[in-house]
Parts: structure tokens; sequence; C-alpha cells
């Protein structure tokens, strides 16, 4: 991989950056915290983005990587042109919109090859041949790194190695088939225990037994069925014999049963019929009584209808009389009403002289607080712009507060959370900008804070002054309601007083339309005594009366009784004479009825017990067939037990394959690091010392002439450098077990123990990697070796605040 050039738009701290990255050693120089790492971590994020298992490729996740001048419309973006195999490509990746939706296309020779975030970031990762953890870890080599091999001790170092090269991931093989292997020999060893009973006797024999035992019982059962059925057929021919006796004296039976109930149900008519005519009868006897006092009865029906039509004609005169006084009296209730009314007309008329004029009043008052609500109104839009110019300034002086806090703790010697340098006097830069912002934002905060103040007392006069204009107006309302109030009171009061005068003059003409009517109540009360006392006899005639035409009918009702009664006497002579003819013996009928039941019970009873039988032989049948289910299931255990054993070997050979694959690796690789090492100390040291070496643990020994010394006996610069070669040796094997030709190295902060001859060194030595990686990148801010490079990326603060990096070739 060779990158050619990068674009990033509002990109973090860079709004809009074009570079053309050249072969060779290219420095990216700058002060701390100026944004040259932010160059890498864009070239990162190009490729790998930064979401799911590479959401740690920026520092402070992905919202923190549009930059925080842009607005929501502008569009955040990094495109890098790189070649890889003689295939040229072009990579963007950007966030869009409020919400920072990202995407991402993908073009090699022009065509597209991917067009989403997670697409391009698939397709990289197959290009490449590593995730982004790998990328970073072939390609970065950072201080803290070096740091770490020359300061851990022996295991721990050797630890941080094979992570490095990836190596453990062949030890988590390994103790994962372990635990497969340890698994399944626990499995193995259930599986024999399911193969015996609890008394440690194979459970497959003992299953057998119980089941050929369970055949010989079945077999026994068939034998007893057998002698049972040719039973049950010897009782069913017997109970066939007595049935057809009886159905021949049953149909005797039915032809005698026939008879005698034709018979008795004849006695059971004749004897209705008899009680009927004994019933007609007395009803005839009881009528003639009745009838005797007929005539006497009739004298008084006729004095009760003589009197019932005087009552008629005393009513009529009762009821006009009656009506006559009900007016009288309506008429002197009515004057009393409207005397009454009249009176509140008038009270209301009074009261309502005292409402005039209270609507104007309103109609002022109201035009009163809309203009005061109209000025709160615009005092409330001032106080909300000033608080929220106080609640953002409030929090830079926060936030101001809290930075010159940490800053005046770490002093001038604390190093820089980025490059890890010490910030020396730049420390004093920083602290006189904060100071000199955080007056300006106290300066801001006070006189906004007098503004807010007048804005509140003001807007307090005014609400006072609402307050009273709608109390006013509250009670301004109330005298208008009660106004109107009574000016209905007053429509429904007139509208009464008329609807009485109306129904007076009603009554008095209903009380002209009666004549004078004359009534004798007691002469009326006389009648109504008389008709009460001959009211009995009169309804007792009309019943009387009645009942005398039924007399006919009852005497032709009882002849007819008779001859019926003597019709019925001759049918019965002529049954009874039948049933004597009938040739039937109860006795001979009800033993052979016995026997025909008898015969039926005993069939029952061997039906029940070949019913039994059957029944235990179905269920022997089940259990039979459990026990072959169970055989069955045993035999399964037993294919498992022997599937098993033959895993427990392929995992353990599995297991011994992978331990020894790791340990060859092991073994191969740290003479092929203390080759590429060794080779790149001695040239940085210009021969000073023939090379380095590591032993099984990645210890380093330096050969110092003919003598081989402990890292340990020499300098840090040199001891740095000896770190450098390692890590560099381990990129370079890295990117050589990827296959690609990654020919892309990126060294941070490599410079800080060295001095100038070595630095001078180093750059030689690594113009020497040119013909492996095509393109360094050295991070640095130590101005001074920028005159060792042919091409320097100049990367610093612009007036505005925001990162800006220029391409300058020396």
């Amino acid at each position: 991989m060779r990158l050619i050039r990068i674009e990033l738009t509002n990109y973090r701290r860079f709004r809009d950056v074009r570079l053309n990255i050249p072969d060779g050693v290219v420095g990216i120089l700058g002060a701390n915290g100026a944004g040259k790492s932010t160059l890498i971590e864009a070239i990162a994020w190009a490729l790998y983005g930064s979401g799911g298992r590479n959401s740690d490729i920026i520092r402070d996740g992905k919202d923190g990587i549009k930059n925080y001048n842009a607005s929501p419309k502008e569009e955040c973006s990094v495109k890098i042109v790189f070649d890889l195999n003689g295939t040229n490509y072009e990579l963007v990746r950007s966030l869009k919109g409020k919400n920072n939706t990202p995407n991402a296309y993908l073009l090699a020779d022009g065509i597209q090859t991917a067009n989403s975030d997670s697409a391009v970031t698939e397709k990289i990762e197959k290009l490449l041949g590593m995730e982004s953890k790998e990328f970073f870890i072939s390609v970065f080599s950072r201080q803290k790194d070096l740091s770490a091999l020359s300061e851990l001790n022996a295991s721990k170092r050797k630890e941080h190695i094979v992570k490095l090269l990836d190596i453990d991931i062949l030890q988590d093989v390994v103790k994962n088939v372990s635990i497969d292997l340890n698994f399944e020999k626990h499995m193995k060893d259930d599986l024999e225990s399911n193969l015996k009973n609890p008394d440690g006797k194979l459970k497959k024999d003992c299953l057998i037994k119980d089941r050929d035992s369970l055949i010989i019982s079945k077999n026994e059962i068939i034998r007893e069925l057998s002698v049972l059925k040719e039973k049950e057929t010897e009782l069913q021919n017997k109970k066939n014999e007595a049935s057809e006796e009886l159905e021949k004296l049953d149909a005797v039976y039915r032809k005698y049963i026939a008879a005698k109930n034709a018979a008795d149900s004849k006695k059971k008519e004749i004897e209705i019929e008899t009680g009927h005519l004994q019933s007609l009868d007395m009803k005839i006897s009881d009528l003639n009584k009745k009838l005797e006092k007929l005539p006497e009865l009739e004298l008084k029906y006729r004095s009760y209808e003589e009197m019932s039509h005087k009552k008629e004609v005393l009513d009529e005169d009762r009821m006009l009389f009656q009506r006559r006084n009900d007016i009288i009296l309506k008429l002197d209730r009515l004057d009393q009403n409207i005397k009454s009314h009249q009176a509140k007309e008038a009270e209301i008329l009074t009261e309502l002289e005292k409402y005039s004029g209270v609507s104007s009043e309103i109609d002022k008052n109201t035009e009163q607080i809309s203009e005061i609500e109209e000025k709160i109104n615009e005092i409330n839009i001032k106080i909300h712009e000033v608080d929220a110019a106080l609640k953002e300034n409030n929090k830079i002086e926060k936030s101001l507060s809290e930075k010159i806090s940490v800053m005046r703790k770490r002093g001038p010697d604390s190093v820089c959370p980025e490059c890890e340098r010490t910030l020396g006097e730049h420390h004093t830069i920083l602290m006189n900008k904060l100071q000199t912002e955080m007056q300006e934002v106290s300066e801001t905060i006070k006189t906004a804070s007098e503004e807010k103040m007048s804005l509140v007392n003001s807007e307090n006069e005014e609400k006072i002054h609402l307050t009273a204009l709608k109390k006013r107006k509250t009670h301004l309302e109330e005298e208008r309601q009660k106004g109107i109030d009574h000016t209905a009171e007053l429509r429904s009061v007139r509208k009464q007083v008329k609807d009485l005068e109306e129904e007076r003059k009603d009554a008095e003409n209903s009380l002209t339309s009666i004549k004078d009517v004359k009534f004798d109540s007691e002469e009326y009360q006389k009648i109504t005594d008389d008709l009460k006392s001959l009211k009995k006899s009169s309804d007792e005639y009309n019943g009387l009366k009645g009942e005398s035409r039924n007399l006919p009918n009852f005497m032709q009702e009882k002849k007819d009784n008779e001859d019926r009664i003597v019709r019925q006497k001759d049918e019965l002579a002529r049954l009874l004479t039948d049933l004597q003819n009938i040739d039937y013996d109860d006795e001979a009928y009800q033993s052979v009825k016995l026997s025909v039941k008898s015969a039926e019970e005993e069939c029952s009873a061997i039906q029940k017990e070949i019913n039994e039988k059957q029944t235990q032989s179905a269920v022997i049948d089940e259990r039979i067939d459990n026990k072959a289910r169970e055989i069955k299931e045993v035999e399964k255990t037993e294919l498992k037990q022997k599937e098993s054993l033959k895993k427990i070997s392929e995992l353990a050979a599995l297991r011994d394959i992978f331990s020894d694959l790791k340990d060859n690796l092991m073994e191969r690789i740290i003479p092929a690091l203390t080759d590429i090492a060794s080779s790149m100390f001695s040239d940085m040291t210009d021969g000073r010392y023939l090379g380095l070496e590591l032993d099984d643990e990645y210890n380093i020994s330096v050969y110092d002439g003919d003598a081989k010394y402990p890292i340990n006996r020499f300098s840090g610069g040199e001891m740095d450098l000896a770190n450098l070669c390692l890590r560099l040796a381990i990129s370079r094997l890295l990117s050589d077990r990827s296959g690609k030709d990654i020919n892309f190295l990126v060294l941070d902060e490599i410079f800080g123990s060295q001095d100038q001859n070595r630095k001078r060194n180093i750059m030689t030595a690594l113009s020497k990697l040119e013909n492996q990686f095509s393109q360094i990148l050295l991070i640095t801010h130590i101005d001074d070796v920028k005159d060792l490079m042919r091409n320097v990326i100049s990367v610093y603060d612009s007036k505005e605040g925001e990162s800006v990096a220029e391409l300058i070739s020396l």
C-alpha cells in the first residue's frame, strides 16, 4: 500500500486540507496538540470507519470526528487515494446531517466496488488482509510501545510481543480445544454411567431379560383366552335356545296383556261415565231449587234500574255545580298572583338603574390590560435572550476554570497527553491565553447579570399594575352579569303577568257559560245508599236468569250419558269373553324368562373374564414395547459412547497439533526478529555495535565488539534505539505475514532520547528501509530533525484556532 493523496473536510480541527504524500521518509512536524496524530487517525478512519470492533480508532468516539465549527448541513469527509499491487484506489468516508449519518464508497481504477459504510470496511479488510487492530500494530510504532518493550519484566515483555505478533490466538485455540476435550470426557463418563443400573449390572442385559419374561407371560394369557372363548361359545348356544322358546311365549303374553288392558280400560270408561251421570243429577236438582226465588228477585231488579236512572241525572247536576265553584276559587287565586308579579316587576326596574354604563368601563379596562401584557411579553423575550447568553458564558467560564486548574496543577514539567512530551514554556503561553479568555467572559457575565436585574424589576412593576387591572375587570364583569340576570328576570316576570291575565280571562268566559245550577246533596246521598243495598239482589237475578237457560242442556246431556253406559257395558262383556279364550300360562312364561336371564349372566361373566385377560395382554404388549424402546435408547447411548471416544481422540490430537504449531512458530519468530532488528541496529549506530540478539524470553543483548552484553548496560538512547529496531522488525514481520504489499510505516515520537548524531543515524537507517517501506511517516514535535528530511508536512494552529497542514519540500 502506498499513499498518494489525502483530503480532509471538516475533520476534527481541520476545515479543508489537500495533501499529496510523497515516497520516502516524510516528517509530520508541529507543536504538541497541533493535530499531527489526527492526520494519521483520519487515514485509519477512512480505511476502517469507527463502528463495531473499530470504535477505538478515534480517541473520543464518533461524536468527536466532525469539526465543531461546521454547521449541521456541512459534510465531514476524508478522502484517500492509494496504490495497492498496481491498482489505484480512491476511498471516501463521510458523516452527513445533524445525526452524523455515516457513508462511504470505494473506487478501484475508477470502478465502484463498494458503496456503504460497512461494505467499504469489509472490502478494505479483504484488500489489506487485516482488521484495524492488526493494521495499527503493523503500521504504527508508538513511543509507548518502545517504552513497554524496555520497562516491562521478562514475562510481561514476552506477553506484549506475542500479543503484538497476534500469536496469542494459538494459545486461545489450545485452551478452547482443551476445554472441549474435558467436556467430551465428562460426556463419555456420563454416557458410560447411563449404560449401567445402580447395582452395576449392564442395563441392556437386564432389559432383554425383562422383555423375554414378559413374552412368556403374554403366551400364557393367549392360551387362557383360547379356553375361555370355547366356553363362551357353549354358553352362547344355550342362551340362543332359551331365547327362541321365550320369543314364542312372548307372542302369547303380548296378546294376553293387550286383551286384559282393553278390558281394564273399558271398565275405567264405565266408571267415569257413571260418575259424570251422578254429577249431572246433582246440578239439575240444585238449579231447580234456585229458580224458585226468581219472581222475588225480579221486583228488586226493577227498583234498582229506576234508581240508577235518577242517579245519572243527579250526577250531571253535581258535576256542573262543582265546576262552577272551582272556577270562582281559581279567579280569586289568579288575582292574587297578578298583583304579586306586578310588584316584583317594579322592584326589578328600580334595581336595573344601578348597572347602567358598566359595559363601557369594561371595554376601557380590557384595552389597558392588553397594553400591559404586550409590555411584559417584550420584557420576557429580552430576559430569555440575556439568560441564554448567561448560560453559554457560564458554561465557557466553568470550562476555562477547569482547564486553568488542571494546567496549574500539572505545571511546566507536565507531559502533553497526545505526544507524551514535556510542555515547558508552552505551559506559560497556554495559561496566559486561558486567563485572558476567563477575564473577558467574567466581564460579559457581569454586564448581562445587571441587564437581567433591571429587566426583572420592570417586569415586576408591570405585573403589579396588571394584577390591579384584572381585579377591577373581574368586579365590573360581575356587575354586568348581575344587570344581565335582572333583565332576563324582568322579561320572565312580564311574561308571567301576561300569561296569568289570559288565564283569568279564560276562567271568566267559562264561568259565564255555566248556568245557575241547583243540587240537593241529601237526596243524592239517599239514592246512592239505596242503590248499594239493591245491587246484590240485581246481580243475583241476572245470574239466575242466565243459569235457567242451561237446564234443557243438562237434561239432554243426562240422556246421552245413560245411552253410552249401556253400550260400554255390552262391549266389556265381549272383551271378557275374548280374554278367557287366550291359552296363556304365566308360570311357564316366567320360568323360561328366568332361564334366558341366567344364560345372559353366565355369558356376561365369561365375557368380563375374557376382557380382563385381553386387558392384561394389552398391558404386557405395552410393557414389551417400552422395553424394546428402552433397549433402542441404550443402543443409541452405546453408539454415542463410541462416537465420544473417537471425538476425544481427535480433540487430543488437535490440541497437540496446535500446541506444537505455537511452539514451532515461537521458535522461528525469534531468529527472524533478531536478524531484522540486528541489521537495523548496526546501521543506526554506524557499525559501533555489531548487532543485537533476542533470547527465548525476548530479552535484548547487544554485541559490543566480540562480547555480548545485556541491554541495561547501555545508555537510555541506545536502549530506545534497540527497542525501536525490535519494534520495526515486528512491523516488518506483520506486514509480510499479511501477504499484502503494505509498504507503509508510521513512527510516532521516536527521537525523544537521541542526540543529534544518533538522530542522523536513525534517519540514514530509515532511508535504507525504503526498499522495504516505500513511505515512512515520522510524527515529532522536535523541529531540528526537519533538516534531515527531504519532505515535511507542517501542522500548526491558524488564527481562527483550527489546524492547518502543508507539505514542504526541502
